[in-house]
């Protein structure tokens, strides 16, 4: 994502070793010179840990139930606000596809509210920009914005 909000790359590969998935997303990260939000929650602690060492502007992500619902009502608020864009379709459908399937639950007993994918499907693809998109508000720099979480 770029600083206005972009989709400028898409970046998804769970089919590879560790050392060839890090190897090609620092490449990635070298060409857009990026801010990097890595999610930290289970295995992600290794790709951070593996990037970080390589490039200093990599920050870690842990996703709660706390921080889920304030990224994800940033993203819904930035949508609303023409703040960034939903990416075309042929760019990656998948995004698109776990988009129109998003919902939020709402609970009266403890009138919180559970953001997700209805099951059986994911909601990784959702999660990955609203990421992006909360690093791009939260640490501004130069350069594009890059986030790494957890592939099914």
């Amino acid at each position: 994502m770029d600083s206005e909000g972009n989709v400028v790359e898409i970046y998804r590969n769970n089919k590879v070793e560790w050392t060839r998935m890090t190897a090609e997303i620092l490449t990635l990260i070298r060409k857009h010179n990026a801010t990097v939000m890595i999610e930290v929650n289970s295995i992600g602690d290794v790709i951070y840990e593996q990037i970080k060492r390589e490039w200093q502007n990599t920050h870690a992500f842990v996703t709660s139930a706390k921080s889920k619902p304030e990224i994800i009502e940033g993203l819904i608020l930035d949508f609303a606000q023409d703040t960034i864009g939903i990416p075309d379709k042929t760019l990656f459908p998948a995004l698109t596809h776990e988009l129109e399937l998003f919902t939020y639950e709402y609970n009266p007993r403890t009138r919180g509210i559970r953001y997700g994918a209805p099951a059986p499907h994911h909601d990784d693809c959702v999660m990955s920009l609203a990421i992006v998109n909360y690093n791009r508000k939260q640490n501004k720099s130069v350069g594009d914005y890059v986030v790494l979480g957890r592939s099914r």
